[in-house]
Order: C-alpha cells, then sequence, then structure tokens
C-alpha cells in the first residue's frame, strides 16, 4: 500500500493487533498550533511525531511529557497540559488555584411556538404577536448553557515540610501516652508554613508521591528491620543491579515514584530523618494535613482514603502506564502472552492507551470545545485577561478543520475515513498546541488498498461527537464508506 500526505503535517500508517488477534491499519497525523497571537494558528514548524515516551528530562527519571503517537487506538480523547502555574498577580503567594475546564455548547434554550390566529386564514392578535417576539429577544440575550466536559481544580503551595516536634513536646505527648495508659497518641509531626512563591512547574514531581531507598553504604544500614530488607533473588533483579548500587531496601508509591511526601515508619527510623517534604500540588481541598501523613506513615497505608492515607498524586499531564488505575486495563499476564502466543492478554481494555488522568479523558473532538486556563500562563500572555478575583485566564478555540483518508482500492472504487482527534496536549510556557488525529480499519478487508492519502479540509470537523462513546468507537473500527468512480 502507497502513503501519499497531502497535508503540510506529519503522518503515517502502521499495523496493529488488538487483543482478539485482529490485524489493523492504523493512521495518525500530528498537527502542531502556536497561539502565541492570542488564538490557536497552524505553526510554521510542524513537531514530527512522537516516536516513543517522551519524559521531561532525560538526565534522570521522572514524570512523562508526552506519550508516543504510535498507538493502536484511543477510546477517548486525551486532554493534558504541561504547564507552570503562575500566582495571579505581581506578589509572591504561599497557595493559589489553578484550573482547566473545558466546555462545548449544550442544548439551545427551547424557543416558543409563534402564535397562531382563530383558523388558519387568521392572523394572530397583534398583542400576542409583540409579546412573542419580545420573549424570542429576552432568550437571545441569555447565555447559551455549556456543557461542562472537564473542570479540575488544583490547589498549589510553596514549599513546606512535615516536621518533627520539638523534643520537649514529644516527651510530653509520651508520658501522656503512658498515663493514659496507652489511650491517647499524640501527633509528633507538624506542617510548616508554606514559603511564598511567583511560579511551580505542574509535575508530578511536586505532588504527592516518591521511593524510600537504603543504599548499602549508608551508615545507618543496620537500623532497617530485616523484614523490611530486600530479599537475594529481589537483589537480583533489581534494576540498579547493572550499576552495582544495589539498595539494601527499596519501597515504592506505586501511583507516583517521583513524587514527595511519601515516607514509611521503617524508613524514618533507619535514616533518621525529622523533616519531609509535604506535596505542592494536590487537590483543591483536599491538602494533605499532619495527621493524615502521620496516621499514613504509622499505618502503611498511603491509599485509601478516609481511613488514614493520602489522597491520589493529581496533576495535568501524563499518567504512568504503572498507575494502578491505568494498570487493571492491562489485563492479565497469562501463559498464552508469555509464550509470545497472543500479542496482548485475552482481557486486555483498549481503555489502557488513554494517558490521561481519568477526569481529563473526553468524548472525541467536535470542534467547537472551548479550553479555558487559569494561572496555568504569565500575565503577559497574548489573549489572557483578568477575571473578577485577579486570576490569569486564557481562553482558546481550536481552528475548524477535518482531516481524513482518501483509499484508492485496487478494484477502482474510492473510500473514505475520517480521523478523529483523540489527544490534545496544550503547553502554554512554549504557546503551543498539539492535535494527535488517528483513525483505524480492519487489515483484511475484501477489496485491497492500493493508495492511502492523507487529506485536510478547512471547515467543519469531522461528524458529530456528541454520540455515544460506543457510537463513536464503532465508527472508528468500521469500514470506510465506498463510492464510486465518477
Amino acid at each position: 500500500m502507497n502513503i501519499l500526505n497531502h497535508t503540510p503535517f506529519p503522518a503515517q500508517v502502521f499495523e496493529s493487533i488488538d487483543h482478539h488477534g485482529q490485524m489493523f491499519w492504523v493512521a495518525t497525523l500530528r498537527q502542531t498550533l502556536s497561539f502565541a497571537s492570542g488564538q490557536p494558528v497552524f505553526s510554521d514548524l510542524q513537531v514530527p511525531l512522537c516516536e516513543r515516551n517522551s519524559p521531561f528530562s532525560d538526565i534522570a527519571p521522572g514524570s512523562v511529557r508526552q506519550e508516543s503517537d504510535y498507538c493502536p487506538v484511543k477510546p477517548r480523547c486525551d486532554v493534558l497540559v504541561n504547564a507552570t502555574a503562575h500566582a495571579p498577580g505581581t506578589a509572591e503567594l504561599p497557595s493559589f488555584q489553578v484550573r482547566l475546564r473545558v466546555t462545548r455548547p449544550g442544548i439551545p434554550l427551547p424557543l416558543p411556538e409563534r402564535p397562531r390566529g382563530l383558523s388558519p386564514h387568521m392572523s394572530p392578535q397583534p398583542a400576542e404577536l409583540t409579546a412573542w417576539k419580545n420573549e424570542l429577544a429576552r432568550l437571545s440575550t441569555l447565555a447559551t448553557s455549556r456543557e461542562i466536559l472537564v473542570n479540575k481544580v488544583l490547589s498549589i503551595t510553596g514549599r513546606r515540610y512535615f516536621v518533627k516536634k520539638s523534643l520537649l513536646v514529644r516527651v510530653l505527648q509520651a508520658i501522656i501516652f503512658v498515663a493514659t495508659l496507652s489511650l491517647i497518641r499524640l501527633n509528633p509531626w507538624r506542617l510548616t508554613c508554606a514559603a511564598p512563591f511567583r511560579v511551580l512547574p505542574l509535575r508530578y514531581e511536586y505532588a504527592f508521591g516518591g521511593e524510600c531507598r537504603v543504599e548499602a553504604d549508608r551508615p545507618l544500614v543496620r537500623q532497617v528491620p530485616s523484614r523490611y530488607c530486600l530479599s537475594a533473588e529481589q537483589m537480583a533483579s533489581h534494576p540498579a543491579n547493572m550499576t552495582g548500587r544495589v539498595p539494601v531496601a527499596h519501597s515504592i508509591y506505586e501511583r507516583n515514584p517521583f513524587g514527595v511526601g511519601y515516607a514509611e515508619k521503617w524508613y524514618l527510623r533507619a535514616m533518621g530523618l525529622e523533616q519531609v517534604p509535604a506535596p505542592q500540588i494536590e487537590a483543591a481541598g483536599r491538602q494533605m494535613t499532619a495527621a493524615q501523613f502521620w496516621r499514613s506513615h504509622r499505618s502503611g497505608n498511603f491509599s485509601q482514603e478516609g481511613q488514614g492515607g493520602v489522597t491520589d498524586p493529581i496533576g495535568l499531564g501524563v499518567r504512568s502506564n504503572t498507575h494502578p488505575a491505568r494498570r487493571i486495563f492491562a489485563g492479565t499476564i497469562d501463559e498464552a502472552f508469555i509464550a509470545g502466543t497472543a500479542a496482548l492478554p485475552a482481557d486486555f481494555d483498549e481503555a489502557y492507551w488513554n494517558c490521561a488522568p481519568q477526569e481529563q479523558q473526553i468524548p472525541y473532538l467536535r470542534g467547537d470545545e472551548r479550553f479555558e486556563l487559569t494561572n496555568l500562563c504569565p500575565a503577559n500572555t497574548a489573549g489572557a485577561f483578568k477575571d473578577k478575583r485577579g486570576n490569569t485566564v486564557l481562553h482558546l478555540m481550536l481552528p475548524q478543520q477535518s482531516i481524513f483518508l482518501l483509499l484508492r482500492q485496487l478494484d477502482g472504487s474510492l473510500a473514505t475515513l475520517p480521523l478523529q482527534v483523540d489527544t490534545v496536549i496544550i503547553e502554554p510556557d512554549s504557546g503551543v498546541i498539539t492535535l494527535v488525529w488517528r483513525a483505524r480499519w480492519p487489515r483484511m478487508s475484501a477489496v485491497a488498498i492500493r493508495t492511502c492519502e492523507f487529506r485536510a479540509h478547512p471547515g467543519a470537523w469531522p461528524g458529530d461527537s456528541g454520540a455515544a462513546t460506543s457510537g463513536q468507537r464503532a465508527t472508528q473500527r468500521s469500514r470506510p464508506e465506498k463510492r464510486a468512480v465518477a
């Protein structure tokens, strides 16, 4: 099959296989838009397709900036924001909030029916007609309600720490504990005040998470209880075995290995830690407290909210494919998969390919969505304005367009297949929006395809994305509609 790209955007067609063993052709196209002038326009510099999962830094392991564009399918559209939080106003603040909001026009307001006369041949009364026109004029002035697709608010805080209280206070607490026959145990930790700041990168390195790792050359290594030490088998298979620096004890917070604040009780004792960095990016209204931190590391429960645990690490970027909430879609690693006779586990769910947090996955775009960023760009960004509370707000609307495939088949017939946007990446720091379009169709078709052509058309977006997700998924998997050659 020959591939022709009649657009100025990087595109590719590749093969994929699903968990049923069905072979597919997958077409993907990447667009780079710039909103340096206030609203998105196509950039003169089009970034190539992303071939691998790309972290923010290649120097040290960390959170992922974007995942590979060579993905077979995404059941929903990922909305990702790689941004820096900016304090509103000009002064440094100890904390503030940022927000990502995605909306689109909702159901139009119902209009009253035109009044009628007493018979089909009679006009309505002038008073009734005037009242009807006045009602139409009133409704036209009302703002059309908008459907909210994403409304995510984060609390951004300056640097602060969980610090052990003074020795005198802890001694008094111990006396109370003994005097009450172990009935009252007071929290030995406190949370310091947040330091004022202006900007903070929105990365998972500043959300709750992290690892507890004790190297063999640490002077306090003997303080680690044996039940927390790695076994010989674990040390032999440890990723650091190649570097020769295998830790004696190592535990990670699976939901976010790169964050801060995760510290188990044995780790605090072994390392003699008197303070632990607190997370700076949290869900609004659900910030971690000193009591929560104390209960978590005492019980070892860092996941179950409401039972002494902490909230799930939060952000606006890519959720790691090792996150339990995403990893569960990978299915069961069975014997067929291990032996290599199955490309994917039998219970694999294609929702695994969506890399945005669940609340940032929306139906495929239909072109009239509005992306609202609050305190996620500098105040002098083109198109940004101040709201009533002094926050910096930026509204972005995508240009009207459609991308489709023209498939020329060997029997002389033509077929068209629309591509859908399944990934939106907004990067206010560089003033860039990335759109990734995708379509797939069965490789085994009745008529072989001679040429696959990428084509773009300015104007309406492909189809109405307001339908149910299952309908969208069926459309993306179905065969292209054939048309006779004129």
